[in-house]
């Protein structure tokens, strides 16, 4: 929502959509994103090794693709990879853990198990 916000404007009109961690939904996304002559896409892939046929299409269209956030492997079609500063959100997840349990004015030792999914 942050970059359709900060794109959204007179000369550039953004589709978001999200693909809900299915790849066979992302590349249909993708193939009428194009079909309906979209400029740039900027895609979170799904599966970073399943999307190189259909990103293919959309370079061979004249489509600017920029990954985000998750490489897209086994293509030469991405033009562009934005990610994250991965050192930055480390600290501010250890910052935001040391600040909510107090562990400042704790002791310890402390044993964390932090996992994603």
């Amino acid at each position: 929502e942050g970059l359709k916000t900060k794109l959204e404007g007179d000369d550039c009109t953004v589709d978001l959509q999200y693909a809900d961690n299915k790849t066979d939904a992302q590349i249909s996304q993708i193939q009428n994103q194009v079909a309906g002559g979209a400029k740039i896409l900027v895609v979170a892939a799904v599966d970073g090794k399943t999307l190189g046929p259909a990103l293919e299409d959309a370079k061979s269209q004249g489509v600017t693709v920029i990954a985000y956030d998750r490489l897209i492997n086994g293509t030469d079609a991405v033009d562009y990879y934005a990610t994250f500063d991965n050192y930055k959100v480390g600290t501010l997840q250890g910052e935001f853990i040391r600040d909510t349990l107090d562990l400042d004015n704790a002791a310890g030792p402390f044993t964390l198990e932090p996992f994603a999914g």
